[in-house]
C-alpha cells in the first residue's frame, strides 16, 4: 500500500512541476542571425555575429501600442577598452552561444557569449538581457572573462541606451 502512495505522491508532484514549468514564459527567441527580446511591452531585436556578418547592434526597438517602432542604424550595443584597444559592437566578433538566463526577481532571457574574432583565447564578454513581466524594460549586464594567460585591463564601458515614450497601462 505505501508502494502505491509513494507512485501517486509522485506522479501528483511530477505533475506540478510541469504546471509550474508551463508558466514560465521564455522572452526571447533566436531567428537567424537575430536575437528577439519580448515580454509584451518591450520588443528589442538584436543583430548576432554570423559568418557573413560581425557585428553586434541592436536593429530594432518598439514599445506595446507604439505605431511603428524605432528602426536603429548605428546603435552599438557596447563600447569599451581592453588593453587600450577600443572594441565596440562593429568590431568582428564571434558568436560562442545564446543561453537561458533568470533570476531571483522574476527575469528571464538571454546570455550572449562572443569573443572577438581574430584575437581569440584573450578573453569572452557575456551579454545578459533580462526582461521581466509588466515592465517595458531590458535589463542588460555585461561580464568580461579572461581566458588567455596574460591579464587584461578593462575600461571606458558604453552599454548603450534605448529610450522610448511609454506610459503605463494602469
Amino acid at each position: 500500500m505505501k508502494y502505491i502512495s509513494y507512485k501517486i505522491a509522485l506522479f501528483i508532484f511530477c505533475q506540478f512541476l510541469l504546471i509550474i514549468n508551463g508558466f514560465s514564459q521564455k522572452y526571447y527567441s533566436v531567428d537567424g542571425n537575430n536575437l528577439i527580446l519580448n515580454n509584451g511591452l518591450v520588443k528589442r531585436q538584436i543583430t548576432l555575429p554570423a559568418e557573413n556578418q560581425t557585428n553586434f547592434k541592436t536593429t530594432f526597438f518598439d514599445l506595446k501600442d507604439d505605431e511603428q517602432g524605432f528602426l536603429l542604424k548605428e546603435n552599438q550595443e557596447l563600447q569599451f577598452q581592453i588593453n587600450q584597444k577600443k572594441w565596440d559592437g562593429n568590431s568582428d566578433w564571434e558568436l560562442i552561444g545564446v543561453n537561458d538566463i533568470s533570476d531571483e526577481t522574476g527575469g528571464n532571457g538571454a546570455e550572449v557569449i562572443l569573443q572577438p574574432k581574430n584575437s581569440k583565447n584573450q578573453f569572452q564578454i557575456k551579454v545578459k538581457y533580462l526582461l521581466f513581466p509588466d515592465l517595458p524594460i531590458v535589463k542588460k549586464a555585461i561580464v568580461f572573462e579572461n581566458v588567455g594567460d596574460n591579464e587584461i585591463v578593462a575600461v571606458a564601458f558604453y552599454s548603450g541606451i534605448v529610450v522610448g515614450n511609454w506610459q503605463s497601462p494602469r
